[in-house]
């Protein structure tokens, strides 16, 4: 990012960060971003205009992407992240891709998503169970996530949603998309 420290400088010196998120209010990211982001790190917020539940709802704000990404553009944002899991995972293993395929056309500023940035964090840990738990998702939205990252392969025995078994998808594969080899 290449910005020296001066005395007196502006918010962001060291480095602007612009986050895409879902819907509004949108106030305890922000509270927890600046108890851990360094001194000199700023967060450029832009809303994806979500607005509530339901696939209609997350479609028009990922077909709407270009706005918010201009927003933070605009600000001089380094780096960009597009949170909210839903808009991503209810299309589907590799909607993801077509998203990060498309904003690259907009933008040459490094993207990055919460769901991808977290699906690359348990392949590096090598974590193979995941246990997430949210009173903020209705139950359509949820079975989306326990979806998106449920094994594909044989390897792994189940995945448990409210109580009930979710069917495993056997693909043969050496590699499992999210967690790696098994």
């Amino acid at each position: 990012m290449g910005k020296a420290y001066a005395v007196g400088a502006a918010y962001g010196w060291r480095a602007r960060i612009g986050m895409l998120v879902p819907s509004l209010p949108f106030d305890t990211n922000v509270h927890e971003f600046y108890l851990m982001a360094p001194e000199g790190v700023s967060l450029i917020i832009a809303w994806l205009g979500v607005g509530g539940m339901g696939q209609e709802r997350y479609d028009r704000a990922i077909a709407n992407i270009a706005e918010p990404l201009r927003m933070v553009m605009e600000r001089k944002a380094d780096v960009i992240l597009q949170a909210g899991v839903p808009p991503l995972v209810t299309r589907g293993p590799g909607f993801e891709a077509e998203v990060l395929a498309r904003v690259a056309e907009l933008t040459p500023l490094p993207f990055i998503t919460d769901v991808g940035a977290s699906s690359g964090a348990l392949k590096a840990l090598g974590l193979a169970r995941v246990l997430m738990l949210s009173s903020t998702f209705d139950d359509e939205t949820a079975r989306h996530i326990a979806a998106h990252f449920a094994p594909r392969s044989g390897a792994y025995h189940e995945i448990w949603l409210d109580g009930e078994r979710l069917p495993g998808e056997a693909i043969p594969e050496k590699e499992e998309p999210l967690y790696g080899k098994v």
